[in-house]
């Protein structure tokens, strides 16, 4: 009986130590996250909102995780450009992707058929930002409201142009709501990003447009456009004097907006298959949310 503990022992000893011997790799493997630098794509046109959040972020990420973080900007196809290539990416931690409600919201219902499957092919890590969104108009524009906007696209159908980020963005959305609600026709302008937009914006190629706040507040401080009206539920700093589309548009529809305003939402995901000790470390998930959180409603 003696001969046969020992040997039992012997056995639960030398598989505990092989379990250990097995356990090293994956242990050093997350010891040693990020092994190299960290890519972030972001599927704008540098410059924008999320681009400028993104680079904010990683400026305060990669000292905290030892390595570079690079922005990848991949614009163009309604972020499905940059969503894709994000999709396809190694699931080893190392990719990055900003996703707003374009992405993950609108698109598989404007889109007949994705190239990627906004449940299934990324890993949420959290909450970046809610952008409220302003309806603008160049400087020159003769439109000192919305009420003016619209009854001027009423007298003339089409004729009034409009820029976006790009197809099915919440700025295109928002625009084309508002066209829907007052019974007007706006002619979109879709571009591959916001900087672009906005470029053309002050240049006064396009009249109008829906710009999000980050991307906008350097123009609309320093008047090289005019805001009209803002989707949110609480003036914003340089806007305080225009109409809040909260309970109902200016132009004179009636409708109640659902919820506190028209906002718009990124997110940073990661490739889905990533594995979970990787997907995102509880440093880096800490410092993520220390990175802001109070000046850009990032949440764990």
């Amino acid at each position: 009986m003696s001969d046969i503990s020992v040997t039992r022992r012997t056995i639960l000893a030398t598989g505990l130590a092989g379990l250990a011997t097995a356990l090293l790799p994956i242990r050093s493997a997350l010891a040693a996250y990020p092994e190299h630098p960290i890519k972030w794509i972001v599927a704008y046109a540098a410059g924008g909102g999320t681009d400028t959040l993104a680079r904010i972020l990683a400026e305060t990420m990669s000292p905290k995780l030892g390595q570079a973080i690079v922005i990848e900007n991949r614009p163009g196809g309604a972020t499905n450009i940059g969503a894709t290539a994000a999709a396809k990416a190694d699931p080893d931690g190392h990719t990055l992707f900003t996703a707003d409600n374009g992405t993950l919201v609108f698109n598989p219902a404007l889109f007949r058929k994705l190239p990627y499957d906004p449940g299934r092919d990324f890993r949420p890590v959290g909450l970046m930002a809610r952008f409220p969104l302003v309806v603008a108009v160049g400087k020159d524009s003769v439109s000192t409201s919305v009420r003016d906007l619209v009854d001027r696209a009423k007298a003339q159908p089409g004729a009034i142009d409009y820029a976006s980020p790009g197809v099915g963005s919440p700025h295109h959305l928002t625009m084309e709501r508002l066209s829907r609600e007052a019974g007007v026709r706006f002619n979109h302008v879709p571009y591959r990003g916001a900087a672009p937009a906005l470029n053309d914006l002050v240049g006064g190629h396009v009249e109008s447009m829906v710009v999000d706040y980050p991307s906008g507040i350097g123009f609309l401080r320093e008047g090289n456009i005019r805001p009209l009206a803002v989707c949110s539920a609480a003036r914003l700093e340089a806007c305080r004097r225009c109409r809040l589309y909260r309970r109902r548009w200016a132009c004179g529809v009636s409708k109640p907006l659902p919820g506190r305003g028209l906002s718009y939402r990124r997110r940073p995901r990661m490739p889905s298959l990533t594995s979970s000790p990787l997907s995102w470390p509880r440093h880096c998930a800490t410092s993520l949310c220390m990175s802001g959180c109070a000046r850009s409603g990032l949440s764990r």
